[in-house]
Order: C-alpha cells, then structure tokens, then sequence
C-alpha cells in the first residue's frame, strides 16, 4: 500500500475534522474498549460487532484491547454499562464502551418504553463516569430496516473514538493549563 493510499484510508476513518495522525495515534494508545452486545436478533447484532471491530482494528485500536460481553438485551445496556465502568479494574480502567443491539417495533407500546429507556440510562451512565458510550442500539419498525443499517456498528465506534480523543485533549490541556511552560508559553500577566 502506498503512503498516499495509507493517507486515504486514515482520512476516511478519522471523524471530520479531526487530524487523521492524531487520531491514528490516539486509538493505538487505548488500552481497553468494551463492546457491549444484546443477545436478541444475532443476524443483525453480529452484523453490528463486526463492523464495530473492523473499524476499531482498521483505525489502529490494538486488537488485545477490545472485549466483548453479551448481554440478554437492550433494556439491560444501560445497567451493563454502570456495571463494567462502576468495577472498572484500576489497572486498566475502559477507556471507552461502544453499546450495540437492536430494537424492532412490534405491536405494542413496549417498543417505545424500551427504546426511551436505553436511550436515557446509556446518557446518564456516561455523564456519571465521564467515558464515552458509542450508540450503535438500532430502533427500528421492522428486521429489514435492521438489516439494511448493519454497517452502523463502525458509525459507533467512530463516535465513541472522537469522544474518547476529545476527552484526552481537554484533559491534556487542563495539566498543561497548569503549567503553561510545558506548552512553551509564558503565563499571562493579569
């Protein structure tokens, strides 16, 4: 592969506009990312885990740092969530979850419950732990539909690293903040 086709690949990874080096570099330092995945409809979810992986190994996420774990379904997300980051190991705490299921509406208001509450519990576990939670649950009317956004397991992942970049920059620039010499600036005079 050439250095230009290499640049190509980087640049379609990478979220718009974000450096795509720095991007690179940033995923190859994640040291864990945790997939959390449903157990209802596999020929959609699989689908969902697999572009998920592609993506992260594509993007330079070291495949030793990604785990899977299965739970029954999408109402459970949220709680696996609060699960895996409340007994986070302090050795290697997730730097990132990316939540990945599927949702198809049936005849009943259960589809609409279910749906509000994953939505709601995945925002409330990732404002409380401050990591980033990719949103890959699809909410759809019927398995066609499902079917057809198969791919969108990548599309989690993708926000999940942007996330995840965003925080190590903001806290990158709160230490250097504190010392603005290690930037090579002078502090300000007020």
């Amino acid at each position: 592969m050439s250095l230009t086709e290499s640049k190509n690949i980087l640049s379609a990874l990478a979220p718009q506009g974000v450096d795509p080096e720095l991007f690179r570099m940033h995923c190859q330092l994640l040291k864990r990312v945790v997939i959390l995945r449903t157990s209802w409809y596999p020929e959609v979810v699989d689908s969902l885990v697999i572009s998920a992986l592609d993506f992260l190994t594509a993007a330079g996420v070291p495949e030793s740092s990604i785990e899977t774990i299965r739970v029954p379904g999408s109402f459970e997300i949220p709680l696996a969530c609060d699960i895996v980051l409340n007994h986070k190991s302090e050795d290697c705490p997730p730097d990132l979850l990316i939540t990945l299921g599927c949702v198809v509406r049936g005849d009943t208001p259960h589809f609409d419950f279910v749906c509000q509450a994953v939505s709601q519990g995945i925002s409330q576990v990732m404002l409380k732990y401050h990591t980033p939670i990719g949103f890959g649950i699809l909410t759809v009317e019927n398995l066609e539909q499902a079917l057809a956004r198969k791919d969108k397991g990548a599309e989690a992942a993708q926000a999940a690293l942007a996330m995840s970049l965003l925080k190590r920059q903001v806290e990158h620039s709160k230490i250097n903040s504190k010392n603005p010499k290690i930037r090579g600036q002078e502090p300000r005079s007020l």
